[in-house]
């Protein structure tokens, strides 16, 4: 009885080879941070600092990327009648410059009054390229109402033109006034052009930026071609390919005003998908299974397609400024207002449900899962501060569209983060199995030839013996009975 005893197949070394099985062939939440080396996240949080904390710097230090000139000329005391006319030069411009935008207004001596005044303007402008004219264009009558507002000495910026850099490099302008001059000091005109500098330096980071997108894809792809497919495997994929197309690489190669055009619906699609992502995360860590909630999948869907749509429409507008002609592809100023506010309301009110569920997810998961949400936790609140920094308060202070705040904090900390998530991914050769046999709780035990933790030709001899000692204990018990 005790040779019996010592083959005798243990019911909870069963149990655990079932699990083993069921485990290698079904993917888990936890497949999103399987296998990765220590050294590699103290890495990845190393870049992760230093490449955010360069962006910050870059944003906040660079010239912004519209140049604004403002110049003003005084009324000759000698003017006696209701027409005034101001000639200038403007030069030298390079197709760099993109485009060139003139406002003007009104100047006066005292402040304490209101005052409105019909205005009437006219502009002739004269186009050379290498000394030759090119182009001659007029523009106006405009007819205005000048306005000033009690302290303030300037009136309301009227607009006088707007031309893309195109086929010249100097401009002379003549600019004609028909108003009442009575207790008027002069005019003040305002000049927009794209920064050269700071637009080519944009163009490089850009193809960074798309650069690192690629790399980090390929990479996750080579290394988990074989591997067994998680539930975030796909998803991955799919943040990747966006994150490739975000920087708009087309437009950035074939400089192409229609490629141009479609770089903020790339940019809005990239991040819709990397806050469907994020949900889809939090919502299966929370609740340990390989689906999300339907109900909040679908209104959380909801509300990031509404999200992106009117990210697109204000990027779509402000990018026609560029591409082709003054005032966008919204002829509406109060619409595009209304777009404006809302958008800060969407955007405000994400990073505050984000952040909450962050908070909920990290108070109720233990052990691996509670590791994993304060790892990707730092990705989640990167993002969430840059959002409510760029497209809450300095889009509140009118702040955000003129600088590289936009694309290096707001964009570049989600594009860095997409990156770092997908290279977190790199499972080696063990792929997305759910148990690291490197890792194991119950350590190396043999059995024979059979080893706890093994692989699944193991788990399947490990049966067969299970099954030839069943078959020993049925003989042998036969046996007993027939012996009394």
């Amino acid at each position: 009885m005790s040779k019996q005893e010592g083959i005798n197949h243990d019911p909870q070394l069963e149990d655990f080879a079932d699990i083993e099985l069921e485990s290698a062939n079904k993917p888990k939440f936890t497949d999103i941070f399987q296998n990765v080396k220590f050294s590699h996240l103290i890495y990845a949080f190393f870049l992760f600092f230093v490449y955010q904390t360069g962006l910050t710097y870059i944003a906040m230090t660079s010239a912004p990327l519209v140049n604004q000139t403002a110049i003003f000329y005084p009324l000759s005391q000698e003017n006696v009648s209701d027409l005034a006319m101001v000639k200038m030069v403007l030069e030298p411009f390079v197709p760099s410059h993109k485009f060139l935008k003139l406002d003007g207004s009104v100047v006066r001596y005292s402040m304490k009054t209101k005052q409105a005044d019909p205005i009437e303007l006219n502009a002739t402008l004269e186009f050379r390229l290498h000394d030759e004219i090119t182009r001659n264009l007029t523009v106006g009558p405009f007819m205005y109402t000048r306005k000033f507002k009690i302290g303030r000495e300037d009136s309301n910026s009227m607009p006088i033109f707007y031309e893309k850099v195109n086929g010249f490099d100097i401009v002379n302008i003549t600019i004609s006034y028909h108003m009442v001059y009575s207790g008027i000091r002069g005019f003040r005109f305002k000049f927009y052009f794209v920064d050269p500098n700071t637009y080519d330096f944009t163009f490089y980071a850009r193809l960074v930026f798309s650069a690192m997108a690629i790399y980090a894809l390929i990479n996750y792809l080579r290394k988990n071609k074989f591997s067994q497919k998680g539930i975030f495997h796909y998803p991955l994929i799919i943040m990747g390919l966006t994150a490739i197309n975000a920087s708009s690489p087309l437009s950035i190669v074939f400089q192409n005003r229609y490629f141009e055009i479609l770089a903020p619906i790339f940019m809005c699609t990239f991040m819709s998908v990397f806050r469907l992502f994020i949900w889809f995360f939090l919502d299966t860590t929370i609740h340990q299974k390989n689906q999300a909630n339907k109900l909040w999948s679908l209104i959380y869907l909801t509300y990031i397609v509404v999200y992106g749509v009117i990210e697109c429409i204000i990027g779509i507008n402000y990018c026609a400024l560029d591409c082709y002609f003054d005032g966008g592809i919204i002829p509406y100023p109060e619409f595009i207002q209304f777009i404006e506010n809302a958008f800060i309301v969407l955007s405000l009110t994400y990073c505050v449900v984000v952040l909450l569920t962050l908070a909920y997810a990290f108070r109720i998961t233990t052990e691996e899962a509670h590791f994993k949400v304060v790892t990707y936790g730092i990705f989640i609140l990167d993002t969430s501060i840059c959002t409510l920094l760029v497209e809450v308060l300095l889009a509140i202070l009118h702040d955000s569209r003129n600088s590289l705040t936009e694309l290096f904090i707001y964009q570049g900390s989600h594009i860095l983060s997409c990156v770092i998530i997908i290279y977190l991914q790199y499972s080696g050769d063990t792929g997305y199995k759910a148990i690291d046999n490197e890792n194991l709780a119950y350590g190396s035990h043999h059995l024979g030839d059979v080893k706890l933790g093994a692989d699944e030709n193991d788990i399947e001899q490990l049966y067969n013996g299970n099954d030839e000692n069943e078959n020993f204990e049925k003989e042998y018990e036969e046996e007993e009975e027939e012996e009394e």
